[in-house]
């Protein structure tokens, strides 16, 4: 777990990104705050995490006031969850988070680019092309991981209606059109 920010303020105020990463399947769960303290770090574990994915071993995160409190290691506790800490003199040991952070907005960067005010409204966006792309360690993507199915982005929503147009176009067409067809990748594949 990670807090990213202060980032350019959106119109509502918000400027921090509290993320999770699992570390096996890489999927990320993230939620944007105005602010974070403590109980708003543990209502996130609660929401996020804990009711949708069940069972957690270990959560890695910084010395941060938010996740070093009482607040936290009461919810530890009633999970058995075993809270560690990346060490004060190199976070970069929490790599994995700082890995994927990076990614994210490096992607929201290049997405907004002079339009920083409305990182809030692509984040989503942004989440969800981090979960449905392969990622190399794992060499499948996050949500097929999760969910156990192909995810269906919106653009496929409109392939009904491509394939259909296409079945009338070749309706329409000359048979001799669909032989040359099929000879050329008979011949590509010879």
């Amino acid at each position: 777990m990670d807090i990213v920010g202060p980032l350019p303020p959106t119109p509502g105020g918000v400027r921090f990104v509290l993320l999770a990463t699992n570390y096996f399947i890489k999927w990320v769960e993230a939620s944007a705050y105005s602010s974070i303290t403590s109980k708003e770090v543990t209502k996130f574990l609660k929401s996020n995490i804990i009711t949708r994915f069940s069972l957690l071993r270990i959560i890695v995160s910084d010395n941060g006031k938010q996740f070093q409190n009482a607040y936290m290691e009461k919810l530890c506790q009633e999970q058995g969850i075993e809270h560690r800490f990346s060490s004060c003199s190199y976070p970069q040991e929490n790599g994995q988070a700082e890995i994927t952070n990076q990614t994210i907005f490096d992607n929201l960067k290049k997405k907004l680019e002079s339009r920083k005010g409305l990182w809030l409204k692509e984040l989503s966006n942004v989440l969800r092309a981090y979960r449905t792309s392969e990622r190399r360690p794992t060499g499948n993507k996050p949500y097929s991981l999760v969910y156990d199915i192909k995810a269906i982005l919106p653009m496929e929503t409109t392939l009904p209606k491509l394939r259909s147009k296409l079945t009338q176009l070749a309706e329409t067409m000359p048979p001799y059109y669909w032989t040359r067809i099929w000879l050329m990748k008979l011949d590509t594949q010879l």
